[in-house]
Order: C-alpha cells, then sequence, then structure tokens
C-alpha cells in the first residue's frame, strides 16, 4: 500500500507536470511560435565554431566593379566571357557555376559563347524566375 501512494505521489508531483510542460512545448513548436528562437540559437552555434579551412580544391572567379572599368563596358562583351570560360576550362575543373544574367538577344561574339556553353557539360549557370509584372524578360542561355 505504501508502494502505491509513494508511486502516486511521485507521478502527482514530477510526471504529470512534466508531460504538462513537454506538452505545451511540442504545442508552441508545432504553431511555428519557437521558429525565431531556433534561428536565432542556431546562428549562435554557428558562430561559435571554428573557422573552417579554405579548400584548394575551389577557386572563386568573380568579376567587380574594377574589372568592368578596366574592360571599359558593361556588361562584359560576349567575347571576353568565352575567353574567359575558355582559360578555365583549360584547368579541367569538376563543376563551374556561372552566376551572370545576360538580358542581351545579340552580339557580334554571342556564337563564340554560345558553343562554349553548348559544350561545357560542367558548366551550371542560372536561370531566372521573375515575376509575371515584371517587365524585364528571361533569354535562356543556348
Amino acid at each position: 500500500m505504501l508502494k502505491i501512494l509513494i508511486r502516486a505521489e511521485i507521478l502527482r508531483k514530477f510526471a504529470l507536470p512534466g508531460l504538462a510542460v513537454i506538452a505545451c512545448i511540442i504545442f508552441v513548436r508545432l504553431t511555428g511560435s519557437l521558429q525565431l528562437l531556433e534561428w536565432i540559437a542556431f546562428d549562435n552555434f554557428l558562430q561559435l565554431r571554428p573557422p573552417e579551412a579554405s579548400d584548394p580544391e575551389v577557386v572563386i572567379v568573380g568579376i567587380n566593379e574594377d574589372d568592368i572599368r578596366t574592360v571599359g563596358k558593361y556588361p562584359i562583351p560576349d567575347r571576353d566571357l568565352a575567353q574567359l570560360l575558355t582559360i578555365i576550362q583549360s584547368y579541367k575543373p569538376t563543376a563551374i557555376g556561372l552566376d551572370i544574367f545576360r538580358d542581351l538577344t545579340y552580339s557580334p561574339d554571342r556564337v563564340k559563347l554560345s558553343n562554349i556553353l553548348e559544350n561545357s557539360p560542367n558548366l551550371i549557370g542560372i536561370e531566372a524566375a521573375l515575376n509575371t509584372r515584371s517587365s524585364l524578360t528571361h533569354i535562356p542561355h543556348p
């Protein structure tokens, strides 16, 4: 009889309040109320990690304002992009990611750039997903 009373007391003092707290947390989490706090905690944990060493196998080639000034025109001509991609391809990379949006329909060197884009299976380019109300149209790469 004493064991039953002790178990009932433990259930009343610890198990039921604990289950109620767990149920409340599950409910609040399912409603999305904790999402902001989870993001903040996740961000803080990521900032606490030691910095990762850069991978010598990955190279990022960027085009910035200084490069555009050097070339003298915007956008960078298709001839120069074709030459850049040819140089990069000569190193036989596993993949090339191209993140340049071009909305020009014609240029004299477009054929050369188109040939490089078509014949480079390791080249991955971006695609635009634009609003239908936008006046900017997307011209897919060849």
